[in-house]
């Protein structure tokens, strides 16, 4: 039997606390009351329960379809739900053994609407819920607490269900396979607003511009715990940034004055740690009153969409400042976003309406696309797939993404993603499989922004996979900046406490998720309402109907059942059928994209314009400092091979300890300039890594790296007539003698002993029994004669020194930062 909800029994339903377990101890002779009976129907309701909950978990295992009513009549006020059978979060068997009809207007959260309609619609989901109903009453023949023979007592408790409403409830998140976001840590760039990021080995940049009425352009080393090299001063704000596919240009928009042209400053961003305006600032014509957005193409062009008169402008490969771009069409007004494919032929553009106008670049003209309800594009994306390009809409008035196949310039299989709040900018990351979307509370108001994950390649195979929770970040922030390994986001926002947020990104493993339990057991305080079926825009005195929806439901006041948003408790059966079906079928369906054609023949290269005049060099950037002490010399070369026998190939310098008066083996580091050396340690400043993996952590994947005990010696050196450290022909360090004075030291030496007994390992390392030797000096603790940090930072993995290539004039530098290097070692 069902009963409608009326939330008067909830005082007598059962906690969701299970245990301990306890049953009754028989024996002859045993008194036997109603404690004791008791006793033994929880202990087995409650091993049931467990067994629900620890085991099985929560959800509809089978049925409880919710319906219409089959008279037409009817629909405005009763559904109805077939038989069928759940589990709740507390454990409960929750049975429905024939179809019930219910009139759902009389449930609570819905009989509210009605008596105080909004006009508005709601979302309205229709739940299942325990209770216990007592009944068969009998008269109670001896009553202990008092002398009334007529007193009944109910003679069985039904475990029964009752149905509910949940009105405009948020969504559970679900815990699946989503990318999970940490905020490892903030650039505190004061005033950040835009970023772009060239990832490309060894020479990864991140170019920030700040928010100010004359704005800076930081480069910054994304790899070295994200150093700032340098900066570039602008002359007037900066609204829009971009880089050159090669990293060796960085162009920025600048606003002089709002009643004039936006003006187009190229940064050359060629040498390290440099960047230099090449030329001057050049007018874009026709661009006051508005913003520009910048794109660039796979041949290294530039486009420009000028936003107020709709003009896409572009600038050919290798052109200089002053060149006159192109003007490839005019598009109208009321566009603010710009994107161009992955083969450079077409571009895409959208604004404040439904339509993407598709450009035909060498045609220079263009076509439109009409998308379903896109109204307010605050940014596109192109996803470069195995097959063709998707391109990617943000659409800020209905929180929503939509997704097409480009081909060619052609927009189809149109795909529309709902999410949690109004989107203003997109990354993808480089397989084409997750695309991050930066989402604001209030596009007008400086409330929170939030980062969401959107599986693109499940959307677009019509999974509707569910979204993670949102991760909340600074604000107002309106861009991204990806890296190419799809493992790291960077976030500037220009509000309170501002700066760049490091956002680091992890997928679990598929492999790992079973070994989510070790974080405890699934529980939950109060039985839930399980949730059947979703209502979507139900308005009071509307009528409730099947599948499919309509384009005249809302004419008529249609709202329709859909039982797919429901939590599944599949039985081990549906499991095996799933699995096999995948096996058999494969998990990408049908309609799959095919893979990429073979590439066509290069063309020739047309005539270089000539080079312009070199600009004057900018002013030092904030945070440098010149003279600092830098690491000269070494006595091993970076990742190469040493020999463990006495040639000119070791990796260790001979040190005179005077302390021991002898000489010993020694890993050694010598310096510019003098250093104290008294805060170099061997457990924390500089340390010597070996591989130290037994057989089950190897058999894991794992590698595990310890570092050795030692002796720290500060050191000097024998000098050359320039008055640098003197080396070898393989420029290593040979030799070293203890410093008379440690806070006046030219370098450190971390000693290997090998007659020392407490540390064989120095033994092994001499005789090349341990084949790689990592190596660290932390310079943040290393001090100069000014009582300054050695500049420690090590960019060039091809250099014998390890010290940072610079121009011959270029003394600045920054403090801190942390030398690694590794060699191997052979016996022979």
């Amino acid at each position: 039997m069902t009963q409608n909800t009326h939330h008067d029994h909830q005082g007598s339903c059962p906690a969701c606390n299970i245990g301990p377990f306890i049953r009754n101890n028989y024996f002859r002779g045993k008194f036997l009351d109603v404690l004791d009976f008791t006793t033994e129907q929880r202990y087995f309701i409650d091993k049931l329960r467990h067994h629900h909950q620890r085991l099985h978990g929560w959800g509809v295992v089978c049925g409880l379809k919710v319906k219409q009513h089959q008279n037409t009549d009817c629909q405005k006020r009763f559904i109805c739900i077939e038989p069928g059978s759940a589990i709740d979060c507390c454990g409960h068997d929750l049975l429905l053994l024939e179809e019930e009809c219910i009139d759902f207007t009389q449930l609570p959260a819905v009989k509210a609407l009605i008596d105080k309609p909004d006009g508005n619609p709601h979302r309205i989901q229709i739940c299942l819920r325990y209770r216990e109903c007592q009944t068969e009453p009998v008269p109670v023949l001896y009553d202990d607490c008092g002398c009334d023979e007529t007193r009944c007592a109910p003679n069985r408790i039904l475990e029964s269900v009752e149905f509910d409403a949940i009105v405009d409830a948020k969504d559970e998140p679900l815990h699946l396979y989503t990318p999970k976001f940490d905020w490892d840590y903030t650039l505190h760039i004061a005033h950040a607003y835009r970023s772009v990021l060239y990832d490309a080995a060894g020479s990864a940049r991140l170019y920030v511009l700040t928010k100010d009425d004359k704005g800076v352009v930081y480069q910054i080393d994304p790899v070295n715990h994200s150093a700032i090299l340098t900066a570039y001063n602008l002359d007037a704000k900066g609204i829009a940034l971009a880089v050159s596919n090669d990293g060796t240009r960085v162009y920025v928009v600048t606003e002089p004055d709002a009643t004039k042209d936006r003006q187009l400053n190229v940064l050359d961003a060629s040498q390290p740690d440099k960047l230099t305006l090449i030329d001057k600032a050049v007018d874009i014509a026709g661009s006051k009153d508005g913003e520009v957005v910048l794109a660039v193409s796979v041949d290294d062009a530039l486009l420009a969409l000028l936003t107020q008169t709709g003009d896409l402008l572009r600038w050919k490969t290798g052109f200089a400042p002053t060149d006159v771009p192109d003007s490839l069409v005019k598009l109208g007004g009321a566009l603010n976003a710009l994107a161009i494919d992955s083969d450079g032929k077409f571009a895409y553009a959208a604004g404040g309406s439904n339509v993407i106008q598709i450009i035909d670049i060498a045609a220079k003209s263009s076509t439109t696309h009409t998308s379903s309800t896109a109204t307010a594009t605050s940014s596109l994306s192109i996803v470069k797939s195995t097959g063709m390009d998707i391109l990617i809409a943000a659409d800020q008035n209905g929180s929503q993404l939509f997704l097409w196949k480009a081909n060619s310039g052609v927009l189809s299989s149109e795909v529309t993603v709902k999410v949690t709040k109004p989107p203003v900018a997109l990354a993808a990351s480089s397989d084409a499989q997750w695309l991050y979307v930066l989402e604001r509370e209030d596009t007008t108001t400086n409330k929170a922004s939030y980062l969401e994950a959107i599986n693109i390649q499940g959307e677009l195979l019509g999974h509707n996979t569910p979204l993670g929770e949102p991760f909340k970040i600074g604000h107002p922030a309106q861009s991204l900046a990806l890296t190419e390994s799809g493992n790291r986001l960077y976030v500037p926002y220009p509000g309170d406490f501002d700066g760049v947020a490091v956002v680091d990104i992890t997928e679990q493993n598929c492999c790992e998720i079973p070994w989510r339990q070790l974080e405890g057991c699934p529980d939950c305080d109060t039985p839930n309402c399980l949730v059947l079926a979703t209502i979507e825009k139900f308005q009071v005195g509307g009528s409730i109907q099947d599948p499919p929806v309509s384009p005249d439901d809302d004419n008529k006041n249609i709202a329709r059942i859909d039982n797919r948003p429901r939590r599944l408790l599949p039985t081990p059966q549906v499991l095996l059928e799933l699995i096999e079906c995948l096996k058999r079928r494969g998990p990408g369906g049908t309609g799959t994209m095919g893979p990429t054609g073979p590439a066509g023949s290069a063309g020739t290269n047309g005539e270089r314009g000539p080079t312009g005049p070199t600009g004057l060099s900018g002013p030092t950037a904030p945070g440098l400092e010149a003279d600092l002490v830098r690491i000269e010399a070494l006595s091993w070369t970076h990742n190469e091979f040493h020999s463990a026998v006495y040639n000119d190939n070791l990796f260790f310098a001979t040190v005179r300890w005077d302390d021991k008066k002898s000489e010993v083996p020694g890993i050694v580091i010598g310096f510019t300039d003098i250093v104290n050396a008294t805060t170099v340690d061997p457990d924390h400043v500089f340390q010597i890594l070996v591989e130290h993996t037994n057989a089950d952590d190897a058999k894991l994947g794992f590698v595990c790296r310890c570092a050795i005990r030692g002796t720290i010696l500060p050191v000097d050196f024998d000098l050359d007539a320039s008055g640098g450290i003197a080396v070898n022909a393989l420029k290593r360090i040979e030799k070293a003698r203890q410093a008379a004075d440690p806070t006046q030291a030219r370098g450190v030496a971390f000693i290997l002993d090998p007659h020392q007994e407490s540390i064989p390992i120095a033994r092994q390392i001499l005789r090349g029994g341990i084949s790689n030797l990592w190596i660290i000096l932390r310079g943040d603790f290393v001090l100069d004669g000014k009582e300054r940090a050695i500049d420690a930072e090590f960019t060039r993995a091809e250099l014998p020194s390890g010290d940072r290539p610079r121009a011959p004039d270029d003394k600045f530098g920054i403090q801190g930062g942390t030398f690694e290097s590794w060699f191997t070692i052979k016996q022979g």
